[in-house]
């Protein structure tokens, strides 16, 4: 018998103002204006929506909804969608994006 260690299932949904401020080819650099709505298994915790934006950079083929949107100075609404688990051929994980007008 062997033990694996696998992180237990988890989910993110944040919702930020975000202003463009690069589209280059293959991907985005957004500038967050405010962290809007945080929901998960962490809890509503807006800190960790903005520590998961990160450097801002998208890659635009995380982008599902939106992307004629992402012009340079364009200000947005965006949503973060991130998931992760242990399925049975071993880790699935998602993490997604979608853009509208504020």
């Amino acid at each position: 018998m062997s033990i694996t260690l696998a992180r237990a299932s988890h989910w993110s949904e944040c919702h930020f103002d975000v202003t463009v401020l690069v589209q280059a080819d293959g991907y985005v650099t957004l500038e967050l204006e405010r962290v809007l709505h945080a929901d998960g298994t962490g809890g509503d915790d807006p800190e960790r929506c903005a520590h998961g934006f990160a450097d801002g950079e998208v890659a635009l083929q995380a982008v599902t909804e939106g992307a004629d949107r992402l012009l340079t100075g364009a200000r947005l609404r965006a949503r973060w969608m991130e998931y992760g688990a242990m399925g049975p051929e071993g880790p699935v994980s998602s993490s997604i994006w979608t853009f509208s007008r504020r």
